[in-house]
């Protein structure tokens, strides 16, 4: 566990509300890792409100667009 992690248990924070700051190559790719991270269901769940399940192809093939315009 990165040491950051354990400073942050410290917070009165619970370790699975805690999420990466991830670099990714786009703003485009930050609700893929949003959601990989499972940030979607757990503020759901903080809410208390039902998840319904998400569709994100066209977005997926947007952002794989984005990629491919770099070259």
């Amino acid at each position: 566990m990165p040491s950051t992690l354990n400073n942050i248990l410290f917070c009165d924070i619970e370790k699975e509300d805690t999420i990466e700051a991830i670099d990714v190559k786009h703003l485009y790719d930050v609700p893929l890792m949003l959601q990989k991270e499972k940030l979607d269901s757990r503020v759901l769940s903080k809410l208390k409100l039902k998840a319904r399940k998400s569709d994100l192809k066209s977005w997926k093939k947007i952002v794989n667009t984005i990629h491919h315009l770099d070259g």
